[in-house]
């Protein structure tokens, strides 16, 4: 079969599965999508692995680059990407020496920035009601 030319070929990009009305996972088991959100979830529930994605969210680095921002040893870091990979979280790349650490996506970092938000609103209530004091019988009944 034969590439359409040049001028029948589309000049915008094809729309998204959600742009037509259906969740990115249309079309696949919900199950398997499931799993692998789950497994996802799972790899970013360490206070590390979330500060591994907020630095790759700046840009690709390397195992030693990541553990100096984090203040983490190498190996403790290399453990922490293992699992982020597996998850497909992160890609790596070799790079002479190195291997070079980016995220696979940007769903990762919007994630992390979504349990954030969600966090710190969760705090905020919480100020909030140690703010106002212990409430006593007589001001339940009020």
């Amino acid at each position: 079969m034969s590439r359409p030319s040049r001028a029948g070929r589309r000049s915008t990009p094809p729309r998204s599965r959600e742009s037509e009305g259906g969740p990115p996972w249309r079309g696949l088991s919900l199950e398997i999508v499931r799993d692998a959100a789950a497994s996802r979830l799972r790899a970013l529930g360490h206070v590390d692995r979330l500060r591994v994605v907020e630095v790759l969210s700046r840009g690709p680095a390397n195992v030693g680059e990541i553990a100096i921002a984090l203040g983490l040893s190498t190996n403790v870091t290399s453990r922490h990407l293992r699992e982020l990979h597996a998850a497909q979280i992160v890609d790596r790349a070799q790079d002479g020496n190195f291997v070079i650490y980016a995220l696979a996506d940007r769903d990762a970092a919007r994630l992390v920035a979504a349990a954030y938000a969600g966090a710190a609103t969760h705090i905020r209530r919480l100020v909030a009601l140690a703010e106002d004091g212990p409430v006593g019988p007589e001001q339940r009944l009020a």
